[in-house]
């Protein structure tokens, strides 16, 4: 229930175009589902385990997956 109000929560906020992280991303679950909820977000999700970040590359085909702690993991670009 609780992923399921995250998804509505952010989806609700999110516009099409709007960068989107998701951290600590697991499968990738929540990111799937917000892109689904919200088509034409930019998305990027990470996580530090390299078995989770090797399934969500499987789950989101084209979204890129970023392996590493937190916000170190993510490009510069997406600083700030």
């Amino acid at each position: 229930r609780r992923t399921g109000l995250l998804v509505r929560e952010a989806a609700a906020l999110a516009t099409p175009g709007a960068v989107v992280v998701d951290l600590c991303c697991g499968t990738g679950a929540v990111a799937a589902a917000l892109a689904a909820a919200v088509p034409g977000i930019v998305l990027h999700a990470a996580d530090l385990d390299p078995a989770a970040v090797r399934c969500a590359r499987g789950n989101l085909p084209g979204v890129p997956v970023h392996e590493g702690d937190l916000f170190a993991a993510l490009p510069g670009e997406l600083s700030g």
